[in-house]
């Protein structure tokens, strides 16, 4: 058994997979970019990390890991104060 951590920052998002007694088994991270519209403001685009974090986990649970240690929890992590609006249908307003 394995569990898996999953980390959102603001520059990249991590994946990392332990086992029960905390030995880490395999670890991913994906980089994507901030764009800054104005002085004040920074934002990422949600389709930029919703591709990292399918491609960090991807690859941290991939066959190795799977077949000896299949994943049996989530832990997740993300950004401080961040905010995604949508709209009435779930898609993102913004940069997408």
């Amino acid at each position: 058994m394995s569990l898996l951590s999953i980390d959102i920052g603001t520059t990249e998002c991590k994946a990392i997979a332990f086992i029960e007694s905390g030995h880490e088994l395999k670890i991913s991270y994906e980089e994507y970019p901030s764009y800054f519209p104005n002085e004040d403001q920074c934002e990422l685009d949600l389709q930029e990390i919703l591709e990292a974090l399918k491609h960090a986990i991807y690859t941290t649970a991939a066959k190795e890991v799977k077949d000896t240690h299949p994943v049996r929890a989530i832990g997740i992590s993300t950004l401080g104060d961040s905010v995604t609006p949508v709209d009435s249908k779930g898609n993102p307003f913004g940069r997408t």
